[in-house]
This record gives C-alpha cells, sequence and structure tokens, in this order.
C-alpha cells in the first residue's frame, strides 16, 4: 500500500481503473470457464449414463455423480403451515434450512419422509472428482 502513497490523484485513479478493468477480464474468463466445465460434465454424465455406468476411475481420478436439489416455494402459506408444525422454533424458514429439509427428503436412507407442501425441485446432476 505504501508504493501508493506518494501518486498523485490522476494516477491513483488511473492505476484504480486499470486494475477493475483487469479483473473485470479474469472474472469473464472464469465464467468461460465454469460454462466450459458445465458443458464438459454434462457430456461426461451422458457418456457415463449411456455405458450405464455409476463412477469411472481415469487419470488420476475418480469422477461419481452427485445430485443437488434447488428448492423453490410454489406455495408459501402451505409451506408456512407445514413449517410451524414441523419446525415450531424457527421464525424464519431460510433457503439454507429449506434446502437442507428438501435434501433430506430425498435421502434413501431417511425412509419415507416427503416433501414440504407447496415446495417443487429442481435437481441438479454435478460430478465429484477424487483423487486416486
Amino acid at each position: 500500500m505504501r508504493v501508493y502513497d506518494a501518486q498523485e490523484f490522476a494516477d491513483l485513479a488511473k492505476e484504480c481503473n486499470d486494475l477493475e478493468e483487469q479483473l473485470a477480464e479474469h472474472e469473464r474468463a472464469v465464467r468461460d470457464l465454469k460454462l466450459s466445465i458445465e458443458a464438459v460434465t454434462r457430456v461426461l454424465g451422458q457418456k457415463m449414463d449411456d455405458a450405464a455406468l455409476d463412477s469411472i476411475v481415469t487419470n488420476g481420478y475418480r469422477w461419481s455423480p452427485a445430485y443437488e436439489p434447488y428448492p423453490s416455494v410454489t406455495d408459501p402459506p402451505t409451506l408456512r403451515t407445514w413449517a410451524t408444525t414441523h419446525m415450531p422454533d424457527n421464525l424464519t424458514l431460510p433457503w439454507q434450512t429449506l434446502r437442507t429439509v428438501v435434501k433430506d427428503a430425498l435421502d434413501p436412507d431417511a425412509g419415507s419422509f416427503a416433501l414440504p407442501p407447496g415446495v417443487d425441485i429442481y435437481v441438479k446432476r454435478t460430478f465429484r472428482r477424487t483423487k486416486q
């Protein structure tokens, strides 16, 4: 930080503008990389489905699917009634808590637990990559 102390306003403003521009370029590059990763993993998943594989080990990594639910509230009054009955100590139902409730409902080991009423979900398949 001390390196900037001797600079004038105009130089500091120009430096800040240049850094902001560099940051924007890096953020664009990160977005492009994430999009490419998403495209490749979708094809990987489709090929694994076509081959009826649950996981694969290649290039030093194990690739296995993971499923992430994204709940959305479709009927707030119905969900509020359910939450008041099942979670009476909660004054609110943050999205993180709702996501945990939905994950528990989707867990096959949890028994016959059902989704809360008034909630719909989108399940996104991602992949876990673990070093072998």
